[in-house]
């Protein structure tokens, strides 16, 4: 027993001890290229679900859609996901930098509302399984 304790002393003493290198990883991309891939992205995706989707009826009045689950969806998320970026964008005077780690963080709060959002649209017993368990 106490050995094992030593080990694991040992182990955890060098914690903080060993220099951080980059060495053997791919360097970043610049900052224009990281923003030009983000508006590609999202010009893609917006281009795809305005072609293939209902969303196209709602741009000229977005009240008129409310009706329709995956259309308001749709909306939402490009809202969100505009909204999340700019705001990535945006710098913390206390840093000197952005924030991109907000869409991290907020990576596992969405997918639950989206199940609750779609459960109150349409409300079906597998619907409420879905969102209390994604919950």
């Amino acid at each position: 027993r106490e050995a094992r304790r030593d080990a694991l002393l040992r182990m955890t003493s060098l914690t903080g001890s060993t220099a951080a290198t980059l060495s053997g990883t791919v360097a970043p991309p610049t900052v224009q290229a990281a923003l030009l891939g983000s508006v590609v992205q999202i010009a893609t995706l917006s281009a795809v679900w305005l072609r293939y989707t209902s969303v196209a009826s709602c741009i000229p009045d977005p009240r008129g859609c409310w009706h329709d689950p995956w259309a308001r969806q749709v909306l939402i998320t490009l809202t969100i996901c505009l909204s999340l970026w700019l705001l990535s964008l945006r710098t913390i005077r206390s840093k000197g930098t952005s924030d991109p780690s907000i869409v991290d963080r907020l990576w596992s709060i969405l997918p639950w509302l989206y199940c609750w959002h779609w459960y109150g649209s349409a409300p079906t017993p597998r619907g409420l399984l879905l969102a209390t368990l994604a919950s």
